[in-house]
């Protein structure tokens, strides 16, 4: 999978290093044809997304737009397993061949900025909130407590192909 990286922030992209690591983290999931628009932007538009998608009127770190859906009819596009899906996946029939897996849009001022108050390495933050957006856009979600263990148990077996543990601790929130 190839990432296509949009940069509206005012602080960006960490490191050279760091989006190496993303598309590694991109490398092991979805279909290799496949690309994840990855967009970085300001406080203040997250918080307007995340108002707009989620009705929840406050900054945010990452959301996820996926351009597959749950139900469809016929043979899926991503079966359960396949690529990392967590269930089967159909295309959108609306967009028809869609070979955009969907987008990731993340906020590294409030990522950052959290990061320090609480004594985060900011890059395995950056790493595994890519891997946790990567995961919702297969389907994967944090519902239930079964659902949030299964995934972080995929982000953990992700982020450790990049050498990196998961930098969430057991008992520590999303």
């Amino acid at each position: 999978m190839k990432l296509i990286r949009i940069d509206r922030s005012s602080r960006g992209a960490r490191s050279v290093a760091l989006l190496d690591q993303h598309d590694r983290l991109a490398s092991l999931v979805g279909l290799t044809e496949w690309s994840v628009e990855y967009a970085l932007v300001e406080d203040q538009e997250m918080q307007e997304l995340n108002r707009q998608f989620r009705d929840k009127n406050a900054v945010t770190d990452v959301l996820s737009f996926g351009s597959l859906l749950e139900t469809g009819d016929g043979t899926p596009v991503l079966a359960a397993g396949q690529g990392g899906a967590f269930h089967d996946l159909w295309l959108d029939p609306i967009d028809g061949a869609v070979s955009e897996m969907g987008q990731i849009i993340m906020a590294p001022a409030f990522i950052e900025d959290r990061c320090a108050e609480r004594g985060w390495d900011p890059d395995a933050e950056l790493l595994l909130l890519m891997a946790h957006g990567l995961l919702h856009l297969l389907g994967w979600d944090h519902q239930d407590d079964a659902s949030r263990r299964a995934m972080v148990a995929r982000e953990t077996e992700l982020l450790a192909h990049c050498g990196i543990p998961h930098p969430i601790r057991e008992g520590e929130g999303e």
